[in-house]
């Protein structure tokens, strides 16, 4: 598994890793960069890490941007990032670049281990402590449809209210009254038993039923 470690604090790369290094998973870390303006200069070079582990706020180019040319010039590369975040539109805007988790960064060995397996094959992690920080929405992993369930309304909100959009603007853009749109909410969070936006958007793309 090829990664890469971009985090301006030199003492918890350092510590990372070591961490990383101790894991059963066959790991080779491909280079470590202080910001985000060095990553893409690594990447760039075709030192294309599988997975990088990216933190969201540093000096020069921060997580967002560097992000966002990521999916541009690179999508295959899985970006993980370190941080607990609870600005909602600062994790829908991440998440729309494709970030595939957020892991806190006091996280267990073991939780890291699984993240990086999990993303490496395709897939969403989220740890308990950034889930339970920011998130509020479930772990489970039950592989049940519940795209069948859901009338043509329901999915276009859900779809909408993965975008950066405002519940008023989704409302103007579906034609209908706040509060209608008020109503789908409220059912789709009882329906997936989440508490935020942002849990209805990592259930959605958890269980395919969005693709941003």
């Amino acid at each position: 598994m090829k990664l890469a470690l971009c985090d301006d604090h030199q003492l918890f790369r350092k510590g990372l890793r070591q961490l990383i290094e101790d894991f059963s998973i066959p790991t080779e870390i491909l280079w470590e960069a202080e910001n985000g303006r060095d990553a893409l200069h690594y990447t760039r070079k075709g030192l294309v890490p599988e997975i990088l582990l990216l933190d969201a706020q540093m000096p020069v180019m921060d997580g967002e941007q560097t992000a966002r040319i990521l999916k541009s010039e690179f999508p295959d590369v899985k970006v993980l990032v370190l941080s607990m975040l609870d600005e909602e539109a600062r994790i829908l805007y991440l998440l729309r670049q494709g970030v595939k988790g957020f892991i806190s960064k006091d996280i267990r060995p073991q939780e890291l281990e699984e993240g990086l397996l999990t993303v490496a094959k395709g897939g969403y992690y989220f740890s308990d402590a950034a889930t339970a920080h920011m998130l509020e929405t479930i772990q489970s992993n039950k592989s049940t449809s519940e795209k069948d369930t859901l009338t043509d309304k329901e999915t276009q909100f859900l779809a909408l209210s993965c975008s950066e959009l405002t519940y008023k603007e989704i409302a103007e853009q579906m034609q209908l009254s706040i509060k209608t749109i008020d109503h789908y909410r409220i059912a789709l969070f009882e329906k997936f038993k989440v508490k935020s936006r942002v849990g209805l958007v990592i259930y959605a793309l958890k269980h395919g039923l969005v693709h941003l």
